[in-house]
């Protein structure tokens, strides 16, 4: 994910939602945040709440273009 970011950034890509999977251990969670991720899911959250984020986010995107 650090290298996805690193080249978006260096390419002025402005991809609103990226979604990926992985075990995500609170340092990780950290970092991801810390890299300008903009919402992190640990294995216990909800179908629902994921979607309900992912949902937020594109509608903050679509706003913002």
């Amino acid at each position: 994910m650090p290298e996805l970011m690193n080249l978006l950034r260096q390419d002025k890509l402005d991809i609103p939602v990226i979604v990926g999977g992985s075990v995500i251990t609170n340092k990780d969670k950290e970092s991801l945040l810390d890299m300008g991720t903009s919402a992190v899911f640990g294995s216990g959250t909800s179908d629902q709440e994921i979607i309900t984020q992912i949902r937020s986010l594109a509608t903050q995107a679509t706003h913002r273009s």
